[in-house]
């Protein structure tokens, strides 16, 4: 159940500046391109790996805020968080942090 009583415009918009900002960095061509590209496979795919769970997240997110704004009770999200690669870059890292604080102020208790 979502309890967080900030305004689930304030959170929408905070899901929609990352998903735009996750998506300039993870997509192809995109800002991590360069730093992606230095790394070896297996911490590609981890790289990658956290995009898609940054996907789930904001994805999660956004169907809780709308399901709240309508006055429904969105089931609770638990959510352990597996650690960031060590690769990642640190814009990649600040996504994935924000991302994660979002995500935890949306289900906060």
């Amino acid at each position: 159940m979502l309890k967080n009583m900030e305004p689930a415009e304030t959170l929408y918009a905070e899901a929609m500046t990352l998903a735009a900002a996750a998506r300039a960095y993870f997509d192809p061509g995109g800002d991590g391109d360069a730093a992606r590209a230095r790394l070896r496979p297996a911490s590609r795919l981890a790289v990658a790996t956290e995009s898609l769970r940054v996907t789930s997240r904001l994805l999660e997110i956004v169907s809780a805020l709308i399901v709240r704004k309508a006055g429904g009770t969105p089931p609770e999200r638990p959510r352990d968080f597996a650690p960031v690669p060590e690769r990642m870059g640190g814009p990649g890292r600040v996504i994935v942090a924000a991302v994660r604080d979002l995500y935890m102020r949306t289900f906060a208790e």
